[in-house]
């Protein structure tokens, strides 16, 4: 189900239109799963989470 949402996330990213939406939706789906990181205690699965807002922020700067 993740990997679909992910998809459509990028498909909107793709998309000047509706980059805002999937940017934002990207931004939910990744605090979704800091939250489950941590709460689990996988400490070093958050290398790649902080990768991938650093990525996501880039997109909000270029919109």
């Amino acid at each position: 189900m993740t990997g679909a949402l992910e998809i459509v996330i990028a498909a909107l990213i793709a998309l000047p239109d509706l980059r805002r939406a999937g940017l934002i939706l990207g931004l939910i789906v990744i605090v979704a799963a800091v939250v489950t990181t941590v709460r689990h205690r996988e400490f070093s699965h958050l290398v790649p989470l902080g990768l991938f807002v650093a990525l996501l922020l880039m997109a909000v700067r270029t919109v």
